[in-house]
């Protein structure tokens, strides 16, 4: 036997041992964390589980070293349930208001009341905020 497959023999043997050591200190867990539970009578509310149905931990798949393969987001964004890089989007403020108050930050294809009125012979200027 090479000692490239010693070694392979030997990661696989200490992935086994801790894979069962994780299972069981897991489940240790588990049980602590249920008796908490009931002591102080928490709900998944005050825990902050109340994100929904359907949310829950998903398999991860183990890689040969033994660090997850499953997910490539960021603990903080899987928590939030976004896309990594995402930020909310700030509402523009009103560049231009029409004469029934309508308005229009600028942004995106100039609306209805705005077109008619320029080929009307108004100018963009004019209703400019």
């Amino acid at each position: 036997m090479s000692k490239y497959e010693e070694i392979q023999n030997k990661i696989a043997e200490l992935q086994k041992q801790a894979d069962e050591l994780y299972n069981s200190e897991r489940k240790t867990a588990i049980q602590e964390c249920k008796e908490k539970i009931k002591l102080y009578d928490l709900t998944a509310s005050d825990l902050g589980l109340s994100g929904g149905a359907g949310r829950g931990r998903k398999a991860a798949t183990k890689t040969v070293a033994g660090k997850s393969a499953g997910s490539t987001k960021s603990k903080a964004t899987a928590k939030k349930g976004r896309k990594a890089g995402r930020k909310p989007v700030k509402k523009a403020e009103p560049k231009f208001i029409g004469p029934n108050g309508e308005t229009w930050a600028g942004r995106g294809k100039q609306p209805n009341w705005l077109t008619d009125l320029i080929n009307n012979g108004a100018s963009l200027d004019d209703f400019r905020v």
